[in-house]
């Protein structure tokens, strides 16, 4: 995965769970995806330690009383969010045919 294509599923990732969006992140800095992608992690794990760092809580998970709560991303919700990107989306033609597993 290169660097674009990183930034697009964390912004995905960033928005569906946490209602932010990339620029709201220093994932909007090339130099910090590539030292993500050098270290061979993925966006969800990038994404996590946004969100542990500023103690976000996800807008998808709540509590039985309906309270937001914080907890981490897998990656299964990895895997729904670049589902849910476009079928034409070079992202998600070049991640499947490369890493069957995401």
């Amino acid at each position: 995965m290169d660097a674009h294509q990183f930034k697009i599923l964390s912004d995905r990732l960033l928005q569906r769970h946490y209602a932010i969006g990339l620029n709201d992140t220093n994932l909007v800095e090339r130099g910090v995806v590539e030292r993500y992608i050098a270290n061979g992690e993925e966006p969800f794990q990038a994404v996590n330690d946004h969100a542990i760092k500023f103690d976000l809580d996800r807008v998808d998970k709540h509590d039985t009383m309906g309270r937001r709560v914080g907890s981490i991303l897998t990656k299964e919700d990895q895997k729904s969010a670049l589902e849910s990107l476009s079928g034409n989306s070079p992202l998600k033609v070049r991640v499947t045919a490369t890493a069957p597993g995401v």
